[in-house]
């Protein structure tokens, strides 16, 4: 393989994987690039921002953050939400965890579910709103970047659940050099957006993805690639809310 195509391969495959942009195939995800991961969130972002800018021209602030949720749903394929149903069906379920980890498979949804998906949607949406001026532009831009980033460690800390399938293949790769760059790349955006006190953000994200993949491997005996997309959809929620104490006790601007 070319050297040129082999880099072009590195930096588009997380776009194919993560996204629905027509600007790259479906491919086999090269090691090196999950670092990469909160680039591509950082992408998504800019293109949240473009939305928030133009529809905040002609319709009110609760209308334009419902088109910006749906947005991000829109350009992820719902990937993070399906994994998000998938791991509340399984999870939440009785029984052992050969029964659980076959309902994450069942493609259809449960009520844990569609509880799970309308929950998060609901707390993205309530957390954006009151969001204006550089704290919603700086929100949109940075936390898509921040929630895959936390992807990064959960992989490396947590066993797969299956023997193959998405969790099982990032087995392979060399995990903790990707959590490094992937980290350095968040701290510099974080501080970039909001200096000084941007890097603080990383703490509710890690924590977030932290607890999800304990809990996972305490009802599934590892983590699956529906419990990554859980951790994303989770993940964004989690910091929207953290960005809205920011209102009444500014701390980030």
């Amino acid at each position: 393989m070319p050297i040129a195509q082999s880099a072009g391969d590195h930096v588009l495959s997380p776009l194919a994987l993560l996204t629905t942009l027509p600007i790259a195939r479906r491919m086999e995800l090269p090691r090196a690039s999950y670092g990469l991961f909160p680039a591509v969130g950082l992408l998504l972002g800019a293109i949240l921002v473009g939305i928030d800018e133009l529809a905040g021209l002609v319709l009110p602030t609760s209308a334009s953050s419902a088109l910006v949720v749906v947005a991000l749903v829109a350009l992820t394929g719902a990937l993070h939400l399906d994994g998000l149903a998938d791991s509340a069906d399984g999870i939440f379920v009785g029984g052992d965890r050969d029964r659980r980890l076959a309902i994450m498979r069942d493609p259809h949804i449960g009520a844990f579910g569609v509880v799970a998906v309308v929950a998060v949607l609901l707390l993205k949406w309530g957390a954006l709103i009151p969001l204006d001026g550089w704290l919603r532009t700086g929100s949109l831009l940075l936390i898509p970047a921040l929630a895959r980033w936390s992807l990064l460690p959960l992989m490396t800390i947590f066993p797969p659940a299956r023997s193959d399938g998405m969790a099982f293949q990032v087995q392979s790769w060399s995990r903790w050099l990707q959590v490094v760059f992937g980290s350095a790349i968040v701290a510099a955006l974080s501080l970039a957006v909001f200096w000084p006190t941007g890097l603080a953000l990383l703490g509710p994200a890690l924590l977030a993805a932290l607890a999800i993949g304990w809990y996972a491997t305490q009802r599934l005996g590892g983590v699956t690639g529906d419990v990554y997309g859980a951790t994303v959809e989770i993940g964004e929620a989690v910091l929207l809310l953290v960005v809205a104490t920011s209102i009444s006790h500014p701390w980030l601007t």
